[in-house]
């Protein structure tokens, strides 16, 4: 039989010069040239990260430790810098107003002293200023050499955050011991400026001229303008030094109440400090959280100082009601800060056996009464017996049989069912 037909070939259609296997071809030229223009443009970010790699790999482990002390010690150039500046314009003031009232003074007393103390006070004063002069110096050569350093720090760009096209190992390297600088400088600087000074307005005001002045300008010429305003440093650093000054003064509450009410303008202070720290996005939980820290403060500083077996009945009343005072300075409206804070000292004082003598003894004694005889002298209240009834309590009706007496008064305090705590049967009786 002959062979069966063999299928014709079908007939190819003709490519086309603008097909996909020319526009392939564009994409991979595209993309070589691509990589060739990113290779050229990254090749000096190339060579910092390697040498930043490098650097760290071979540094000892004081490296970063040094870098801390090194920051630490350009800030306190600029802090000793001011210092001197706000010292000498001070000396200046007060020169101008003291020479004339003073001078005939200080001659007659420098003829009373014998040349020994003379000596002694001569060899005193030429050591200080020699200190002086020898740290002065060691500041200005840190000044000098301080631009360069910065220079240094951006073109390698070791405080710059971290990017896609930037290795984080050597981006924040530097971040750590800047942030520690930071924290330490401040907390010692606003300490010098702040402690124990009370009976004063002006130590929130001295720590926000500080931050502006000596702070703001040190981080800014660290950072450069870019990262010093793109990441709200004014702001950040403000809210920081408001943190630093609530921190000392939590140390100094009992002594805040203590010298109450010439303490007023630190509690003032205290409160205005508060708010600053909770500026922000989140102001109202950052608030509500500073001043639920500030509550926890107080009832630690009275638990420790008042609430224990040596302090006596009458002095725990008069710090008790000297800090229903001081709260209610500090949160006039809501008064929770005070329901929180003197809590612990009611429940003590309802331990004691002699606290409603004590509190008795406070209200009637003229000469011992203390704090609560003075409110009530304050309040210009009469005597009990110079008191009258009203003419309601005189025509009270008289009670029927359907009378029943109130419930007790520790049961509508929760104490019998354990939500205060047990009461014993010798106090129920």
């Amino acid at each position: 039989p002959p062979p069966p037909p063999q299928p014709q070939p079908q007939p190819q259609p003709p490519r086309n010069d603008d097909g996909h296997d020319n526009i392939d071809r564009q994409k991979k030229r595209n993309k070589e040239s691509l990589s060739i223009r990113i290779s050229k443009s990254n090749n000096h970010e190339s060579r910092r990260v390697a040498l930043g790699a490098a650097i760290f790999a071979a540094a000892p482990p004081c490296f970063l430790n040094d870098f801390r002390l090194l920051f630490e010690a350009l800030l306190g150039a600029r802090q000793r810098q001011w210092e001197t500046l706000r010292e000498d314009s001070i000396e200046k003031d007060g020169d101008e107003n003291d020479n004339d009232s003073h001078g005939d003074a200080m001659a007659s007393d420098s003829t009373n002293n014998n040349d020994a103390n003379h000596e002694t006070l001569a060899n005193i004063v030429m050591q200080q200023q020699s200190q002086e002069t020898e740290s002065c110096d060691q500041d200005d050569e840190l000044l000098q050499n301080e631009s360069q350093f910065y220079t240094a720090l951006a073109i390698l760009q070791w405080l710059q955050p971290a990017t896609s096209t930037t290795s984080t190992s050597t981006s924040i390297s530097l971040h750590t011991p800047f942030h520690q600088a930071l924290k330490t400088l401040t907390l010692r600087t606003i300490r010098s400026l702040i402690s124990t000074r009370y009976d004063a307005p002006g130590p929130l005001r001295q720590t926000l001229e500080w931050t502006s002045s000596v702070l703001s300008p040190w981080v800014y010429h660290l950072l450069g303008h870019d990262a010093f305003h793109s990441h709200s440093w004014p702001w950040r650093l403000e809210r920081f030094s408001s943190h630093c000054f609530l921190r000392i003064r939590r140390t100094e509450l009992f002594d805040i109440l203590a010298e109450y009410p010439d303490s007023l303008p630190a509690i003032r202070e205290l409160t205005e400090a508060l708010d600053r720290s909770a500026e922000g996005a989140e102001g109202g939980a950052a608030r509500t959280a500073g001043y639920r820290s500030l509550a926890q403060e107080w009832k630690k500083a009275l638990t420790s100082r008042v609430l224990h077996p040596g302090a006596q009945t009458h002095q725990i009343i008069d710090v008790y009601v000297t800090a229903i005072k001081v709260l209610r300075e500090m949160d006039p409206n809501s008064g929770e800060l005070l329901q929180v804070v003197t809590r612990p000292v009611r429940e003590y004082l309802r331990g004691r056996k002699d606290t409603v003598r004590c509190i008795v003894t406070s209200l009637t004694d003229e000469e011992n009464g203390g704090d609560l005889y003075e409110e009530l002298k304050r309040q210009d209240a009469k005597p009990l017996e110079e008191a009258q009834l009203d003419e309601e309590d005189e025509e009270e009706e008289v009670p029927t049989l359907e009378w029943m007496p109130p419930p007790s008064i520790l049961q509508r305090r929760g104490v019998i069912t354990g939500e205060v705590g047990r009461v014993s049967s010798n106090s129920r009786r």
